[in-house]
């Protein structure tokens, strides 16, 4: 899916209140999808697939039709990893591609189901390289981080945007909120966002560190 195309940015909170079957080492797995956007879903399920694998998914939109998608794992949440938490188990899903009239259907299915409190900002993809930068964001549990993210954008000064950060490692996603400070021209090298990552709370610190340190349990 091309990132600047007209999909619903919305993400809504479904709360598990539509089936999903996907498919997993080889034979269907049932879930159920708690949030989702345009390109994005996550799936509640005990099961979840391996990070960066490309899985199938059909998604019961109502009680009569289904949408058939594909997307990549960027999030995986185990059963182990939220014994001590109220978040269900799951996977975190980018989609990538589906038919047309399926992508029409989900994407409509989106915008029916936005609501005024929905997270409905701008993304920036922030492709980490250096482990020393990563590890930068580990002070968010106290601070307010500022960072520097090269290419062509946009967004003007004071705009909030959610940041997509890429692990360099295991091409895993961790989101974001970061306010722009100021948005630098010149030439193609120098061009960029200066980024104020904001500050998250006890339950996301303890998730961010899991991704920085890249303790995502491995399957068998």
């Amino acid at each position: 899916m091309d990132r600047d195309d007209t999909r619903p940015r919305a993400r809504v909170d479904l709360g598990g209140t539509h089936a999903a079957r996907f498919h997993r080492a080889g034979r269907e797995t049932d879930g159920e999808i708690h949030e989702a956007s345009g390109d994005r879903v996550f799936v509640a399920t005990g099961a979840p697939p391996p990070l960066d694998r490309l899985t199938s998914i059909s998604i019961a939109i109502d009680e009569e039709t289904s949408v058939s998608l594909m997307g990549r794992v960027i999030r995986r949440r185990s059963p182990e990893q939220v014994a001590q938490s109220n978040e269900p188990p799951g996977m975190g899903l980018r989609l990538t591609s589906a038919n047309p009239d399926d992508l029409q259907r989900w994407q409509s299915f989106i915008r029916s189901h936005a609501t005024e409190d929905a997270t409905d900002l701008p993304r920036v993809v922030v492709e980490l390289h250096e482990s020393e930068t990563l590890e930068l964001l580990l002070d968010l549990d106290a601070r307010a981080v500022e960072l520097f993210v090269h290419g062509s954008h946009r967004h003007a000064p004071g705009t909030e945007v959610v940041c997509e950060i890429v692990h360099p490692e295991h091409n895993a996603v961790f989101e974001l909120e970061a306010e722009v400070l100021d948005r630098i021209g010149g030439a193609p090298r120098e061009r960029g966002l200066e980024l104020s990552l904001q500050p998250i709370g006890d339950a996301r610190a303890d998730q961010l560190e899991m991704f920085v340190l890249g303790n995502t349990p491995k399957e068998d």
